[in-house]
């Protein structure tokens, strides 16, 4: 873990948006990220314990309530290729709507909470699966699946 804040160090952020899985998922990274004037969108995990708990039962709490009050952009796609069908929704959701959140003022620049929900469906058997993100853009659920799609460094 120590490798990635050297290495963000000799990278020009500035504008950038910088995608990690859970492991990179660290208020020092964030901080180093902030520090280059780039962005984030990173995975949130298990490795994050109760800030991950808080997510997980706002969004499941707010999918309960079918959105009502709440502020949030939506986005779908849907793909197909090496003999599957992926659908993909994206909720980003302004942190400002939810509670405050475990240690929220140390992650610098948070803005946003993200959940995907993929569908897969191969020949024989359709799987589901949801992922959990922290990000400082805005709350744009297209922007943030393009994002976490190409999981890439611009």
């Amino acid at each position: 873990m120590t490798a990635v804040p050297r290495r963000l160090l000799l990278l020009n952020l500035k504008g950038a948006v910088v995608t990690l899985d859970a492991m990179g998922t660290q208020i020092e990274i964030v901080q180093e990220i902030q520090r280059g004037e780039g962005d984030y969108v990173l995975a949130l995990k298990g490795n994050q314990g109760k800030l991950c708990e808080q997510v997980k039962a706002w969004f499941d709490q707010a999918q309960a309530h079918h959105w009502q009050g709440i502020d949030y952009s939506y986005d779908q796609t849907t793909e197909s290729g090496h003999h599957r069908l992926e659908t993909r929704e994206v909720w980003a959701v302004p942190v400002t709507q939810l509670p405050p959140l475990h240690r929220q003022n140390q992650w610098l620049g948070l803005t946003t909470v993200v959940m995907v929900r993929s569908y897969r469906q191969l020949w024989n058997k359709t799987t589901t699966e949801v992922r959990l993100y922290l990000s400082s853009l805005e709350a744009d659920a297209q922007r943030h699946n393009q994002v976490i799609r190409s999981h890439a460094l611009y």
